[in-house]
């Protein structure tokens, strides 16, 4: 009997999570290293497909809580939706939040563009499973597009930082602090 692979997911991830003398950055890493080889099994061999990691997951640093950032890249002319199918619905159905896209590595740039928050995570982005070339090519090209247009998303980046700053608060003066979002948060960190 083959195994549900959205029971695989939830009971891998609550293992690490519920290993008591895993904390910090072993237990990132560990959920990380869970989510990788899922993925990769869930992937197999196909053809003219990678799967890449984006922001926090990109860049190994998920918390128990935190969503997979996926991108299913695809070679033009490669029919993904049902791989795609395969992948998404039983993360969601184990419970596990999910922020994904399907592109080619053009239409990934072309979004990151005019997206300074699909920008700020493919700077993020590591390959996880497929064809690595396809996921090169992407970091290849987005840092490219952003030392190109630094003149221009410097700017808007400071502006969204301020935007979410004056949204939130500040983290040492609010009684509940959202230690992700407030100024002085991690997006701050990262945003740095």
């Amino acid at each position: 009997m083959t195994e549900d692979p959205s029971a695989a997911l939830r009971d891998a991830r609550a293992g690490v999570v519920a290993d008591r003398g895993v904390t910090g950055a072993a237990l990132r890493e560990a959920l990380t290293d869970v989510a990788d080889g899922w993925l990769a099994d869930r992937l197999g061999d196909t053809e003219g497909v990678a799967l890449v990691a984006v922001g926090g997951y990109g860049r190994r640093e998920p918390a128990s809580g935190s969503d997979l950032d996926l991108v299913l890249l695809h070679r033009d002319g490669v029919d993904v939706e049902d791989l795609a199918n395969s992948i998404w619905y039983p993360v969601w159905d184990a419970g596990v939040g999910l922020d994904h896209s399907v592109r080619t590595v053009d239409e990934a740039v072309a979004v990151a563009r005019e997206d300074l928050k699909a920008m700020l995570g493919m700077l993020d982005a590591r390959h996880v499973a497929g064809e690595e070339p396809l996921t090169v090519a992407l970091r290849e090209l987005i840092f490219a597009t952003w030392r190109r247009d630094a003149r221009r998303r410097l700017p808007e980046l400071v502006e969204a930082v301020q935007d979410r700053g004056e949204r939130v608060g500040e983290l040492a003066f609010l009684l509940e602090p959202d230690l992700k979002d407030a100024r002085g948060g991690i997006r701050d960190v990262h945003a740095m």
